[in-house]
């Protein structure tokens, strides 16, 4: 798998400060490559156009929620499996349980800080699938 830093990654949030974080948490990995659209619909648009390596969600949007795009991009990709993340503050078992259940790679709760939100990324983006 090519390192990270050369993947296209998609963050798909509808809150400018969430993506905003995520943004510079993966800039100061020296991710630089990366599209943000603010709702599951926008990303099932971009993933139809480019393929991405990492995908980063938020798990309550609409029209089209996280689950509903975790299930879309799994059964959408062929040889390319992107890692998929959850970012939610939505910490509910039921939630961790059924990202899981969906073929998510992480489930990361929004941190009350940034510093915190650097380490929990910079874990995933350093595991294998």
């Amino acid at each position: 798998m090519p390192r990270p830093q050369f993947l296209p990654v998609l963050i798909v949030d509808d809150s400018r400060t969430t993506t905003a974080v995520i943004r510079a948490c993966l800039n100061e990995l020296g991710i630089d490559n990366i599209d943000e659209v603010d709702c599951g619909e926008a990303a099932l648009r971009m993933i139809g156009v480019k393929n991405y390596g990492v995908i980063f969600s938020d798990w309550h949007m609409a029209p089209v929620n996280g689950p509903d795009l975790l299930k879309e991009v799994r059964a959408r990709t062929g040889a390319i499996r992107p890692k998929f993340a959850f970012v939610t503050m939505d910490d509910r078992w039921s939630n961790i349980t059924t990202a899981r259940s969906l073929g998510a790679d992480a489930f990361i709760v929004k941190p009350d800080n940034p510093g915190a939100m650097r380490g929990k990324i910079g874990a995933f983006m350093n595991t294998r699938v």
